[in-house]
């Protein structure tokens, strides 16, 4: 199932497309294709990437399902891909604990 912001037909999300057709209008699609010469392998996967890096984390996350960071909380089974998530779960989940840990309390 596509989501709301994908095109229905070419599974690419709704902005790269309008992107692309912004492009074409404009003549420089060639050099936004070129930005990004780094494709993704996996079948029915049409993502592009500037760096090398950033297809291997996509690759990672969105087919491997790989989530190496943890919740640091104990009785949570959060994980997730990125580092800078796990902050941003705490403290949306767990604030009480951020605060505490924060003043030392739990020190």
């Amino acid at each position: 199932m596509v989501g709301n912001d994908q095109d229905q037909e070419s599974n690419v999300p709704v902005a790269q497309t309008e992107q692309v057709e912004a492009a074409k209008e404009s003549g420089t699609e060639e050099r936004i294709q070129d930005d990004r010469k780094y494709a993704c392998t996996w079948e029915g996967c049409a993502k592009r990437f500037k760096q090398l890096g950033h297809l291997k984390d996509h690759i990672k996350a969105v087919h491997e399902k790989v989530k190496p960071h943890k919740c640091p909380v104990v009785q949570c089974d959060y994980r997730c891909t990125q580092r800078s998530n796990i902050k941003k779960h705490v403290l949306t989940h767990h604030k009480e604990l951020w605060v505490s840990l924060v003043k030392g309390e739990l020190m």
